[in-house]
């Protein structure tokens, strides 16, 4: 019998999502040869974290030759179903809570950074320029 996630759903839902998502082209906002390689990379990512909890993206560079980069970017690929924090690369359904929070709370505060940028970058040109942007 398999047991429950930390969050309480089945391990099932998450695992006929990422095979459905896979097969489909993943992420819906994708398409092309870029959305057909993430979406045969993200089937061996899936595979992997079924198999193990969390894996580091050293594990992926000596099983696939990805980069941490190319992780970076099956992870943002999955659309919320695969999570980064300090340990490495964890399904979302079996992220412990401090894992999720983490790497949750990393990406809400480089996102915020990122604005904050934009802003000031904003902010320069209408004075660099004398016009509103």
């Amino acid at each position: 019998m398999k047991q429950n996630a930390p969050c309480g759903m089945k391990d099932d839902a998450l695992f006929q999502w990422g095979r459905a998502t896979a097969v489909a082209g993943g992420n819906a906002k994708s398409s092309g040869r870029k959305s057909d390689r993430l979406a045969c990379m993200l089937r061996k990512m899936i595979f992997e974290l079924e198999r193990v909890r969390v894996l580091h993206w050293q594990y992926f560079h000596e099983r696939f030759g990805w980069s941490d980069r190319t992780c970076r970017d099956v992870a943002n690929f999955s659309d919320g179903y695969i999570i980064s924090f300090s340990g490495g690369y964890v399904l979302n359904i079996k992220a412990k809570p401090e894992e999720f929070a983490e790497g949750n709370g990393r990406i809400r505060s480089q996102g915020e950074k990122m604005i904050h940028r934009a802003d000031r970058e904003q902010q320069v040109r209408e004075e660099l320029c004398g016009v509103t942007v």
